[in-house]
């Protein structure tokens, strides 16, 4: 099957072209502070950019395999490039907190246009429903808080693609069980292992220390391409399960701040950095917003790696916990 080569293509390319986008973005001066490190040493952003360099090249591989369904590769693939498009321009130029969530949720009109999507979700122990008319307009909220959430997770070395990486290999996972059980296309299994491939290939240079900054090009490209796998292979739930780590530091943030605040706007960050020890610790303001990291750091001070760390054990138990919700849903 063409598509399932796709991955490795996704792959590859975002990996040679990591090093060209470091260059460039460093040339042009499109780089920001590692402030979790001694020194907040300066590190080229926008890795938006290899991500999507990485789908380019597998999207004719998706789009000319006859077993797959067009319309659904094409929303993938639309859908992912936007809001790449709207992460990148917001690398390059400021959006405020408001702005974002109204041009991401905009992703979603590549699938509702192609009907890339089943308005019938299937739920654990209860079976196929009937959305007909509240999916389409359930879909662009369930874009931008997707989105939004990845972006806001994006905070250390690695975080990002690391947890992208545990869903989307749990949406594969489960894409392929619900395929052989006759629930659902090739679609399900083979988009989010498109990109799976292209989180493996990129992540090698985000990782800590990292070289290269996701950006908001980065992080809305992944948040849209989870949900648009779900969607497309009507794995809704088991996404829900697998992006918990998203989520859960998504609504923390905006209930200690009462709100959606652009990072660049809040008065104070949730965690202060030692430059003697590299240790951080949860900031003791009231006003400072409550994030997953914050309260790893509230009891003692922590390093990156131990964040990191404790990420991985978040996605190793949403991906396992996503696994068990697709046995009981398919």
């Amino acid at each position: 099957m063409l598509s399932l080569l796709a991955a490795v293509v996704a792959g590859v390319a975002a990996y040679l072209v990591a090093p060209r986008v470091i260059e460039f973005n460093r040339s042009r001066g499109l780089v920001g502070r590692d402030v979790h490190k001694p020194g907040h040493p300066e590190v080229a952003e926008a890795g938006g950019v290899a991500m999507a360099a990485g789908l380019l090249a597998a999207a004719p591989l998706l789009l000319v395999d006859p077993g797959m369904d067009s319309y659904k590769a094409a929303g993938f693939l639309l859908a992912s490039l936007y809001a790449f498009t709207v992460g990148l321009l917001d690398d390059v130029r400021w959006l405020d907190a408001k702005t974002k969530p109204l041009l991401t949720a905009l992703a979603a009109v590549p699938l509702i246009l192609l009907g890339a999507y089943n308005p019938r979700p299937v739920l654990p122990f209860i079976g196929p429903t009937r959305l007909t008319v509240v999916y389409p307009l359930a879909l662009p909220i369930f874009m931008a808080v997707m989105c939004n959430a990845a972006n806001m997770s994006d905070t250390h070395n690695g975080v990002l693609p690391l947890t992208g990486l545990a869903a989307s290999s749990a949406l594969a996972a489960a894409g392929l069980y619900a395929y052989y059980r006759g629930a659902a296309g090739p679609e399900a299994f083979v988009l989010p292992l498109v990109l799976t491939g292209l989180l493996a290939g990129y992540y090698p240079y985000n990782r800590y220390p990292a070289r290269l900054f996701n950006g908001d090009s980065g992080s809305f490209l992944v948040g849209s391409a989870l949900v648009s796998a779900a969607v497309t292979g009507g794995l809704e739930v088991v996404a829900i399960v697998a992006v918990m780590p998203y989520i859960l530091n998504g609504f923390e943030i905006i209930f200690s701040v009462g709100g959606l605040v652009e990072r660049r706007e809040m008065k104070a960050r949730p965690v202060l950095f030692d430059e003697e020890t590299g240790l951080m610790r949860a900031n003791p303001e009231p006003g400072a917003p409550i994030t997953v990291v914050s309260l790893l750091a509230a009891r003692e001070p922590v390093s990156e790696k131990d964040v990191v760390d404790a990420y991985k054990v978040l996605a190793a138990f949403s991906a396992a916990a996503a696994l068990l919700t697709a046995l009981f849903t398919f």
